[in-house]
């Protein structure tokens, strides 16, 4: 899953918001 993650943070180029967001999603499943 963390690779999905990095994938993303590279097209959108922002690694702090979508990092957080994940981390987020997986703590709360």
């Amino acid at each position: 899953d963390q690779m999905k993650v990095k994938v993303m943070v590279s097209i959108f180029g922002r690694k702090t918001p979508l990092e957080l967001d994940y981390l987020q999603v997986e703590e709360e499943e």
